[in-house]
């Protein structure tokens, strides 16, 4: 799945979950699109390699993305951290619920890609303990239509919901969005 419908999704997840303050809903959205901060491994690659974006997909971007931060160990260790984050406002039950809903929008973001990141793009769900890949053949790849109806649903959602709620994805972001 593209990675501003993993924020989105996150965001709607803790607005769902009942998260009153937009730093706790910050922390689930961002707990959602976590998985792909390896992209920055991507972009160093590209710079890395001569700006060949070629070469730096085939030899950093196919070899990381998906392995280390699309597993359950990464996905504990963001719900883990988005807990201890939310802690700190001294309201144990809101932080709790902030993990579990960390926890909830890392393994959304897993089961995304594995349906909608592409059939020839293997998930590493239990790595470092070992590299059992998971694949879907029936997975659709970024460049199909599913993906950008799933895209479009979520960017329109962020317009129409604020209207009716006060409240916006762009939180995510800053407060005052």
């Amino acid at each position: 799945m593209h990675g501003p419908s993993h924020l989105l999704l996150g965001w709607f997840m803790g607005e769902a979950g009942g998260l009153e303050r937009p730093r706790h809903r910050r922390l689930v959205a961002w707990a959602g699109f976590a998985p792909d901060f390896d992209v920055l491994a991507y972009m160093g690659a590209i710079v890395w390699f001569g700006f060949d974006r070629d070469r730096a997909f085939g030899e950093v971007w196919r070899v990381i993305h998906h392995r280390y931060t699309h597993g359950l160990g990464f996905v504990l260790l963001v719900g883990v951290l988005a807990w201890w984050l939310a802690r700190r406002d001294g309201d144990p039950a809101a932080a709790r619920r902030v993990g579990s809903l960390s926890l909830a929008a890392g393994v959304v973001h897993l089961f995304g890609d594995l349906v909608a990141g592409g059939a020839d793009w293997p998930l590493y769900p239990y790595w470092p303990l070992s590299d059992l890949a998971w694949i879907q053949s029936a997975s659709f790849s970024l460049a199909q239509w599913p993906n950008t109806v799933i895209l479009s649903i979520l960017l329109i959602a962020m317009i129409v919901y604020p209207r009716y709620t006060g409240r916006s994805p762009m939180e995510a972001f800053n407060n005052k969005l």
